[in-house]
């Protein structure tokens, strides 16, 4: 189920103010929820959500490790902005995750 645009704004906002950012600029083409697919060590197709959790958000994978609570590598690589094993044609959401999340990176991988 996908949030209408103002509920998806709310959601962006919300976690902007979460995480302490100074600016966070929402614009129609801001997605509801970042997701990404991402390919494992296998070939196997992964999905990497960002989740609001009370903790703040939170990134989680469908992969075993991920399942189980674990950071796995397909997080640690969207944390630090490395796309070389993403599936899905979202490769600007992963700077907007990088700002979300306070990271000071820029996208490794990148063409």
């Amino acid at each position: 189920m996908h949030a209408t645009a103002p509920a998806a704004a709310l959601i962006l906002i919300g976690l902007c103010v979460e995480i302490g950012m100074s600016l966070c600029i929402l614009t129609p083409d801001t997605p509801a929820a970042l997701r990404f697919a991402m390919r494992g060590s296998t070939g196997n197709r992964y999905h990497v959500s960002l989740e609001e959790r009370p903790g703040g958000p939170e990134l989680r994978c469908t992969c075993t490790a991920g399942r189980y609570g674990m950071r796995c590598r397909h997080v640690k690589a969207l944390e630090v902005g490395d796309i070389t094993d993403l599936l899905s044609d979202n490769a600007g959401d992963v700077v907007l995750l990088a700002r979300m999340l306070g990271a000071k990176t820029r996208v490794a991988g990148a063409a």
